[in-house]
């Protein structure tokens, strides 16, 4: 799943301070780490520093201090609406439950190290197809040049606001790009928000594979782009999911007050808007408990539904896909159906939404060369 939050100027340095600090505070968790084409040309490689990060939100070269491009104010228009300024975007990865449970009682790094391949690979087709930006020409007409890439820093979390397990990335995107011609224009962001749904189902999809090539994962059905592991326990992924009840209620109370109050059911749209409104209702501070002081509690609370963690790697074991199983072949009326929910014509970010959710993971292939396989496939039908 893949969620987009946009970070405004004027809270450069709240932001800064929360994701470099408040973060990675909690014993367990790790530093952020710099990325995307654009970071090394400011100098900007290894663990993220504060004072880097907030230089960037604010609109500043963190090496010279130098702004870039213009000012990052927030603008007054005439009929008195304010414009506010964008320093950039929270781009948030989030691994599914069965991961997350997994990974908490096993503590096998090498499951965060597959979900950081399949982040880092969903942000490198973020920057390949969403790093324009937008200039006026003569006319009113608008150009898109590309850029040189994106600046990103990636905090890597473990845990949810309600301590329970849950694998995660926010990815900070700064709203700065740099044009061939070495100017400095604001990154045109539809892509990123507009595909939200198309790109947090390839982060899906690329995990998978890269799960089930490394481990012989299998998963269950894919809805809506996600899937969880097929061996997974119901009642393990219930114990272990109190941050999604509590939003679920919340929403509950929502949508009754909705319907008693416009008589009918919210559409699709107004239920999208309640859910963000009961996620943020519902969101309080972490407890800073790190992940040594919760594996006890994990272990507690999994062994209250019957499980141990030497009993669910037994499962997934008995589930295993043989590593010589080839997947099924994508037909085109596979793909035609899966692509017409979203209308009768598409285009190519669409077609890559399709193909990772039809597409069942190949053992043979690695996260990252499923990836280019998905791409693949996207530029042979496009053409």
């Amino acid at each position: 799943m893949l969620r987009v939050r946009t970070i405004y100027a004027h809270a450069a340095a709240a932001a800064a301070a929360y994701y470099s600090r408040y973060l990675t505070e909690a014993p367990g968790e790790i530093l952020g780490k710099w990325g995307g084409a654009q970071a090394s040309e400011l100098g900007l490689a290894g663990d993220v520093a504060s004072d880097d990060l907030l230089a960037l939100l604010e609109g500043r070269d963190p090496t010279s201090g130098t702004r870039l491009g213009r000012p990052l104010v927030d603008r007054e228009l005439a009929n008195g609406r304010i414009v506010k300024a964008v320093a950039g975007f929270d781009a948030t990865f989030s691994a599914p439950k069965s991961l997350s449970v997994l990974w908490a009682l096993t503590r096998d790094d090498r499951l965060l190290e597959a979900h950081d391949v399949a982040v880092n690979t969903a942000l490198a087709h973020v920057e390949r197809y969403g790093s324009t930006t937008r200039i006026r020409v003569s006319g009113g007409r608008r150009l898109h040049p590309e850029s040189q890439g994106l600046t990103i820093a990636t905090f890597r979390q473990t845990t949810s606001r309600a301590d329970d397990p849950q694998i995660h990335t926010h990815c900070v995107i700064s709203a700065k790009v740099q044009t061939d011609d070495g100017r400095w224009l604001a990154l045109d962001a539809r892509y990123l928000k507009k595909h939200q749904r198309i790109l947090g189902g390839l982060y899906q999809s690329i995990l998978r594979n890269e799960l089930t090539n490394w481990f012989g994962i299998a998963w269950a059905d894919i809805e809506n782009g996600q899937a969880e592991m097929a061996a997974m326990p119901d009642d393990l992924l219930s114990a272990f999911s109190k941050r999604s009840d509590q939003i679920d209620d919340a929403l509950a109370a929502k949508i009754d007050d909705f319907a008693a109050r416009q008589g009918r059911e919210p559409n699709q749209w107004e239920l999208a808007a309640l859910k963000r409104e009961a996620a943020v209702d519902t969101r309080a501070q972490k407890s800073g408990n790190g992940v040594a002081d919760l594996a006890t509690r994990w272990e507690q609370e999994a062994a209250e539904v019957g499980w141990t963690a030497h009993d669910l790697v037994d499962a997934l074991t008995a589930r295993r896909v043989d590593p010589a199983e080839r997947p099924p072949v994508i037909s085109m009326e596979r793909l035609v159906d899966a692509l017409s929910t979203s209308g009768s014509t598409w285009n190519r970010a669409q077609l890559v939404g399709a193909l990772t959710d039809v597409g069942r993971p190949d053992p043979s292939l690695s996260g990252e060369k499923w990836a280019t396989q998905i791409e693949t496939w996207a530029d042979a039908v496009a053409s």
